[in-house]
């Protein structure tokens, strides 16, 4: 497990919609396959489509092992990252970030805190005023 959810507390989806800021913060995909090391990028929207939450960020940020970082920047609706809102829960953190679930508990994504975007990360690539 990449986050831990030791003093997290849970929330009810339409906190997540409705009362989390989404401005100045990453979204980030916790369980990545083995061709994946980083899939993250500074947040765009949330939208619930039935009993979906579909998250679109702005820019992703993907690194694949031994491969420069690519930025993706043409996201089409059909991109969108869907995450069911039956089979999952949002548990918001102390350090103000979200992490969602999975049916076994085990983090799958996560809204970062404000003050963590990857674009400022020199450890990344560029830095967002470049």
């Amino acid at each position: 497990m990449r986050v831990s959810l030791v003093g997290g507390r849970r929330l009810d989806w339409d906190e997540v919609l409705y009362e989390i800021p989404v401005v100045g913060r990453d979204f980030e995909v916790l369980l990545l396959g083995a061709d994946f090391d980083l899939l993250r990028g500074p947040m765009g929207s949330f939208a619930r489509v039935g009993d979906d939450l579909h998250v679109r960020p702005e820019l992703l940020v993907r690194r694949r092992p031994g491969r420069p970082v690519q930025f993706v920047t043409s996201l089409a609706e059909s991109d969108a990252l869907r995450i069911s809102l039956i089979a999952n829960r949002a548990v918001r953190l102390p350090d103000a970030s979200v992490v969602i679930v999975d049916a076994s508990s085990a983090p799958a994504y996560r809204l970062c805190a404000p003050d963590d975007r990857v674009l400022d990360s020199p450890a990344y690539g560029l830095a967002l005023s470049e």
